[in-house]
């Protein structure tokens, strides 16, 4: 009691409590003074206290894991350089994590293993993760042997089809084309296969690979006489049955030693993107940027800068947005 009777001597306390204090002591104004003071600076404190661990949020990571994707792929390589360029800029380290393929990264980067990874367009779907950059656009390879009578994929059935493990996104979309051509496994048996296995003395009669094209694989198989690349006629319907999937061309000069006719092969393709969680932080995207887009171009098929801010309808990372709304011919 003697110290709420104290406390009511305070002004502002008495005036609260319906007490009047017409003389105040100078530990009471003291007090008051401190009240005040204590009010006014909290939230300052609090602004401080949220500016720290918003810094803390978004600084870079003492150690990178980036997702690659199958041994020898086109994940691998490029992964590899986003490390490379990284490590050499800032004092971190930065390793790149083998991988079943866009699906398996999908897995890796949802469960925190990885920060960053190489999807397929297929694979970006819910809340948790978000765009870094547009990468490069794959093709779908439909490749037969060279004594297959197969001569588009609508000639698959009865014949089984080397594809993809179940990890990697050159299986999902394999599996995307098959679903609008009605290919169901009882009419085209899939076989999982390492695509070493086609370069094999004894190969499958047939395989679908997604992979960018100009792929250093594809190129093998077409150079070595062995394999022959087989049209996809039916592709601006299977774009429009399956959104992330869109009409491409394979070029005559993309495989130079494979003897394409003129007009190219016709096929279907989707895009790879470097994709992160949503809590990235953002200093580490804003390096990974960097590191995609400063000269000398990173890899040949890399979509542009000016290309890639056309993109905004994607589910970009903040600081991602903010750097492709910065470009030059934005």
């Amino acid at each position: 009691m003697k110290t709420w009777h104290w406390l009511e001597g305070v002004p502002v306390v008495g005036a609260l409590t319906g007490r009047s204090t017409v003389h105040s002591s100078i530990s009471h104004r003291r007090f008051q003074a401190g009240m005040l003071l204590l009010v006014l600076m909290t939230p300052l404190v609090l602004a401080g206290l949220w500016h720290l661990a918003h810094r803390y949020d978004n600084a870079m990571p003492a150690t990178i894991q980036i997702a690659g994707g199958l041994e020898g792929g086109v994940y691998n390589d490029v992964s590899s350089k986003i490390a490379q360029r990284i490590a050499a800029k800032y004092p971190v380290k930065v390793d790149v994590q083998p991988t079943g393929g866009s699906f398996d990264n999908r897995t890796q980067l949802v469960a925190g293993h990885v920060q960053m990874a190489p999807l397929q367009a297929s694979a970006i779907s819910g809340d948790d993760l978000c765009v870094v950059a547009p990468l490069f656009y794959e093709a779908v390879h439909v490749l037969v042997r060279h004594d297959s009578t197969i001569q588009s994929v609508e000639h698959l059935g009865g014949r089984q089809v080397a594809i993809g493990p179940p990890g990697s996104g050159s299986r999902r979309t394999a599996e995307l084309v098959f679903d609008s051509l009605t290919l169901q496994p009882p009419i085209v048996p899939r076989e999982v296969a390492t695509w070493s296995a086609l370069e094999s003395d004894d190969p499958p009669e047939s395989a679908v690979i997604c992979i960018g094209r100009g792929s250093r694989l594809v190129s093998r198989l077409l150079s070595s006489g062995k394999w022959r690349l087989v049209p996809i006629p039916s592709a601006i319907q299977i774009a429009l049955q399956h959104p992330t999937l869109r009409p491409m061309n394979i070029a005559a000069d993309q495989y130079v030693d494979a003897q394409l006719p003129a007009t190219g092969i016709a096929t279907i393709g989707t895009t790879a993107f470097l994709a992160a969680r949503n809590d990235a932080p953002g200093e580490m995207i804003e390096a990974a940027l960097e590191a995609l887009y400063a000269p000398p171009t990173i890899f040949p098929s890399l979509i542009p800068r000016h290309r890639a801010a056309e993109w905004q309808g994607l589910a970009f990372h903040p600081v991602a947005r903010r750097f492709f709304q910065a470009a030059p011919d934005h």
